[in-house]
């Protein structure tokens, strides 16, 4: 990830990839929120059996404040076609000036 204070209108690097050795459908998103707001994805990976992908990309920090990042993994069963969140990984903060 980029660096962790930033100014306002500048851009963030976010990327990261994960998956399980369970053999189900798996997707990989980054997600973020602004301050105590709500968890938003902000990209997802296809996913695949067995792969839940890798992502890279860039998010703009809009105002000041503080942005959070986590990586989320969401499967599938084999009986439900519904993905339902499997793990997120530690949260990274990057402060807006």
């Amino acid at each position: 990830m980029s660096p962790h204070t930033v100014k306002a209108g500048a851009r963030v690097h976010v990327k990261g990839d994960a998956s399980n050795d369970a053999d189900v459908f798996q997707k990989f998103c980054v997600q973020q929120r602004q301050d105590k707001g709500p968890w938003r994805t902000v990209k997802c990976a296809h996913g695949g059996i067995g792969l839940g992908g890798t992502v890279d990309t860039w998010v703009q920090a809009k105002r000041r404040g503080t942005l959070q990042f986590r990586g989320a993994l969401y499967e599938a069963g084999w009986t439900s076609h519904r993905l339902h969140l499997q793990t997120v990984t530690p949260t990274e903060t990057v402060r807006v000036r």
